[in-house]
This record gives structure tokens, sequence and C-alpha cells, in this order.
């Protein structure tokens, strides 16, 4: 089967920081692994931190860019990728399916299977029920329900979309109406993070990461103001190590979010939180060994918490509230799944004063769900299943409707 992937992002220069390439890289290397090929629409700077062949497109300039617009003419890719029969285009951003798929039979002349994966939605519901509110991150300039209406035509007309939890299914599921071709799949772990269910954490007192956006939409401040409440009861010395993984961003991103740049400034005053920069995947793995547990972030579009994933493949358990926090994310950890602020307190007191050691169960249970292999594999059936789906159609044409004289001449690079 060929796959071609796309990774339209807008912070090229943070990419190991951003969970949607480290969730490509492994996803499309473990596929590559399974006998597929593999295309990777990304910025260039991808190909220095995967294997997966990379051709190269243009950083999207803002989050809107991203979601809204493709940089790239049809040269940018070799021909046989638009026109092999068995390609199959996955889409990480359903906003941009439209695009795609007009690109596809623009130059294959036949219509080509599309399978979108949703990321994150532009809005929530909490309680299901309760009715849909706009993620106000994505609706400047009004353009929520616009973004809300792409995503719906990709979820209702992609031969198959994929999800991270269940609670995304759930939202999507109210938004637009029941979906037959929807599938949840989880996202995967690095093989390196479970090689640290045996490694202690060192030094003194106890070490909480906190490895997610430092955005308000993110419930940052309310977090922090319930571990200010913790700590300042504490017994021993508590330690929040904070990476704020996208914090260096453009001029642009920053003034599309200036409430970013605030939150930031509020949390570095707290004097439990040390800042840490992890320019290096290695150096992030050092980090989730020193940590005894993590937080997960309270952002109620998120569809999955990649950073979650990372400690429980490690062994350490995760504290986390409804929104942020799933099930079938967090298994063996789903004890310390809170559904009310002060339940979510109790959790991270008892944390602090029973230091947890890695565990063996935790790292188990994750790595038997999360493994690379194991999440292929179930994109993998989803995948085929799309091609079962969708035959190819015959135009009666040989020839692309439109000419791209360069298009093998293409620089692809590998890493």
């Amino acid at each position: 089967m060929k796959i071609l992937s796309l990774l339209n992002v807008s912070n090229a220069e943070s990419l190991l920081a951003d969970s949607g390439f480290v969730f490509q890289k492994l996803l499309l290397e473990a596929l590559a692994s399974r006998g597929h090929e593999v295309l990777l629409l990304a910025p260039a700077e991808a190909a220095r931190f995967t294997s997966v062949e990379i051709a190269p497109v243009p950083v999207a300039a803002s989050k809107y860019h991203a979601r809204l617009r493709l940089d790239f003419d049809c040269a940018s890719v070799a021909s046989h990728w638009w026109t092999a029969p068995d390609l199959v285009l996955l889409c990480n951003q359903p906003e941009l399916a439209l695009q795609l798929k007009g690109y596809s039979f623009l130059a294959a002349r036949r219509e080509v299977p599309l399978v979108s994966y949703v990321h994150y939605l532009p809005f929530w519901e909490e309680p299901i029920g309760a009715g849909i509110e706009l993620d106000t991150s994505l609706s400047g300039g009004g353009l929520g329900p616009w973004i809300k209406a792409a995503v719906g035509m990709a979820v209702s007309l992609s031969e198959a979309c994929i999800v991270g939890s269940e609670y995304g299914r759930r939202l999507i599921e109210a938004a637009y109406g029941p979906q037959s071709t929807l599938s949840v799949i989880p996202p995967p772990i690095e093989p390196e993070l479970r090689r640290l269910v045996d490694r202690m954490p060192m030094g003194d007192g106890v070490r909480i990461l906190y490895n997610h956006r430092i955005y308000s939409h993110y419930g940052t401040a309310e977090l922090f103001q319930s571990l200010d409440r913790v700590i300042k009861q504490a017994a021993r010395q508590v330690t929040v190590l904070v990476t704020a993984p996208t914090q260096h961003r453009s001029e642009l991103r920053r003034a599309l979010d200036v409430s970013s740049d605030q939150t930031f400034a509020r949390v570095r005053e707290y004097p439990f939180v040390e800042l840490i920069e992890t320019p290096t995947r290695e150096a992030y793995w050092e980090l989730v060994e020193q940590s005894h547990f993590g937080v997960a972030p309270a952002r109620r579009s998120p569809l999955w918490s990649m950073a979650m994933a990372d400690l429980l493949g490690a062994g350490r358990p995760v504290v986390s509230l409804p929104v942020g926090g799933y099930p079938e994310v967090l298994g063996e950890s789903s004890a310390n799944h809170c559904c009310k602020s002060e339940e979510f307190e109790r959790a991270l007191a008892n944390l602090i004063t029973a230091p947890p050691l890695p565990n063996t169960r935790i790292s188990d249970d994750a790595w038997s769900r999360l493994s690379p292999a194991s999440i292929a594999e179930r994109f993998e059936r989803v995948l085929a299943a799309a091609l079962d789906r969708n035959s190819a159609i015959d135009t009666g044409a040989s020839e692309p409707l439109w000419q791209c004289p360069s298009a093998e001449k293409a620089q692809h690079v590998r890493g």
C-alpha cells in the first residue's frame, strides 16, 4: 500500500516538541516496517528526525494557515504518488481534506480514498449533551463556525475517519451525528520510554512533570492554582518541571494568542516551578526519567495527550481531570482520573505524600496497547477497509488534468 501523509505545522523550529510530528513519525515508520511505501509531506526539517521519505513543503505561518491553506503545488510531489492505484491520503488536519482530495483527482484522474485523522476539534461539549461551544483558540475573526463545518465535511465524506479517544468520538457524533466509519485509535509511545521503567528518579523531593503548552485554553491557570494549594500543604519539597514545548513561537503566532505569554509569565512566578528546555528527545527522556508522576492538561477540545502516553510508557502515573485525561490512554493509571477538582487535589496530595516508584504494570499495560507496532496494525486495518470501500474510478483519460513538468524531478529526502 502506498500511503501519502501530511504534516502541515507552524512550528517547524520545534518539531521534536510537536506531538503531531512525533505521532506521525512513530506511526509511519511502523507502517513502513510492515512493508508499506510511505511518503510524508512535511517541512524539510522533518528529514533530520525520521527515516520516512519526506517531500518538503513550506512551513505554515500560523495555526490558521496550517488548517486552511496548502502552500505547495503538484510539482512538490512526484506524480507516481498521485497516480499509484493503491494510494491512500492520510490527512492529520481534516480541514484540508477537500484540497487534498482535489489535488489527487486532478493529478490521478480518479477518486483516491481519503482517511481523515482528527487531532484537534474546534469545539467542545462538557458534559456531552450540554451544547456545543466553539474553541476560542480557533475562533479568531469569526472562523470558528467555518472550521467546524470544514471538519464536519471531512468526517462525513472521508472513506474513514480516526480519532484518538472515545471522548473525541462522542464530541464528533454530538456535533455531526452518528458516523459509521469512525474509529478510535490512541497515539503510540516511543520504545525508548519503556526502558525508563527500570530507572528510579534520583535526588531529594518529588518531581511532577507538566509537559504541555502554556496556553490559557489548556486550563493552565486553574491547574497551577490547584498545584499551588496542594504543594503549600506538602511536608516535603515538590518541584513541577515545566517544559513549555512551544513557547518559542514566531511573532505572528504570538500575536494570534497573547494569552500564552501572559499565562507563561504567571506560571513562572510560582516558587515550585522549574523551567526545563528539552531540545532533543534524549533530553526529554531524561526529564521523564527524573519525574515521579505527571499532570494531564485540562483543555476540553484536544482528543489525546501524547505526553500522558509517554509517562505511562515509562511506568509513571498521571493525574488527570475528565477533560484532558482519557481512559483508553490512561489504562492502569485510570485510578488517578478525577471527576472533580477536589478529587484532583486529593490525588496530587496522595502521590506527593507517598511518591510512586516506576511501575512495571503501568508500563506493560501501556506498551501492550500503545506500542508503535500495535497502533500501526490498527491503522492498517482502517486503511485497508477504506481501500475496500472505494475502488478506483477510471475517467478514460491517460493524462492528468494538469501538467507538472517538474514533478518527476521533485526533491525527496530521507532522514
